[in-house]
């Protein structure tokens, strides 16, 4: 499939990952479209403590698990650090050093994400292309939304909302998001 004008309309409703994103489970880091309902990954909450954020994790289960074959979207492409990168749509939220939650259309370089430990990852570069590839979604524990707890997860070494988070987004109030 080629892309063409009507694409971006289609993008609009991928809220996703690329497939080979890597996401920490109790047993290591697995590809995001390997992970199925059932399986085990690790979910994170996010506290900003007398100035500090602090992070917990616990193991917990796929809720949802969906993705597609290969498929052309337009995505932005994170470089974190100078040695990874995560492809993601534009609304994938993220956790800012700061504890505060925004998507990745507004990011931009010299931001700092945070790895599992709370401590900053700084974008280096981020850029907006074509991805062609497997594109993919989870969620993870309770099926309702009510905060980013329990529906945080460590991917490519940075805190990433899950597709319940993503799709709640808008939701979360002011004071959350940066």
């Amino acid at each position: 499939m080629e892309p063409d004008s009507n694409q971006l309309l289609n993008d609009l409703t991928l809220k996703c990952t690329a497939g080979d994103t890597k996401i920490a489970t109790p047993s290591g880091e697995r590809a995001i479209s390997n992970l199925q309902r059932g399986d085990s990954v690790l979910a994170f909450s996010a506290k900003v403590e007398s100035g500090k954020l602090e992070l917990s994790s616990s193991e917990t289960k796929v809720t949802f698990s969906q993705g597609t074959p290969e498929w052309y979207i337009t995505a932005l492409y994170i470089t974190l650090g100078y040695d990874k990168e995560i492809i993601c749509t534009s609304d994938q939220p993220f956790l800012l050093a700061n504890g505060k939650y925004t998507i990745g259309s507004k990011l931009g370089p010299g931001q700092e994400l945070v790895d599992w430990q709370g401590k900053p990852v700084f974008i280096h570069m981020i850029s907006i292309g074509t991805y062609k590839g497997v594109i993919h979604n989870i969620s993870v524990g309770d099926s309702e939304f009510a905060s980013p707890n329990g529906h945080l997860l460590l991917a490519q070494g940075v805190i990433i909302g899950d597709f319940a988070f993503q799709t709640s987004f808008d939701s979360l109030p002011d004071n959350l998001k940066a």
